[in-house]
């Protein structure tokens, strides 16, 4: 049986693949597809937008299910990962430049992100210790 922890780490991480998903498919939007194209690129452009639209929609499930257990406090400087992630996606597929000040901004979101998740009030409190406590 999968505990409670592992489901909300998945769906954190589910979270941010749909977060990074969906800026890489604004990437392929548009760098593949000119203002005016035939109608067989329209088709496909119209596949493209679906997925990325899908993406949106996946985020707001997503969102919905992890915000009922972490605090957005908590769950809002994860996402902040994505930055590294998308940077790396950028380089790789891309080719886009390497920059070491780019790294070390980079690396200081990271740092920051370490601090804030090792807080103790990174979960959301039962409904009955809040009109308690």
């Amino acid at each position: 049986m999968i505990s409670d922890t592992a489901k909300s780490a998945a769906a954190v991480g589910a979270l941010m693949a749909c977060n990074l998903l969906s800026v890489v498919m604004a990437k392929v939007v548009a760098g593949r597809f000119p203002v005016q194209m035939e109608f067989s690129k329209l088709l496909l452009l119209l596949v493209y937008v679906g997925i990325w639209g899908s993406t949106y929609l996946f985020r707001l499930i997503l969102w919905m299910i992890v915000g009922k257990k972490y605090q957005l406090s908590f769950i809002y400087p994860i996402m902040e990962l994505n930055f590294f992630l998308t940077y790396l996606v950028g380089i790789l597929f891309w080719g886009e430049r390497f920059s070491w000040l780019q790294m070390g901004g980079l690396a200081s979101i990271c740092l920051g992100v370490l601090i804030i998740t090792t807080s103790s009030h990174r979960l959301n409190q039962p409904e009955t210790e809040k009109k308690n406590g």
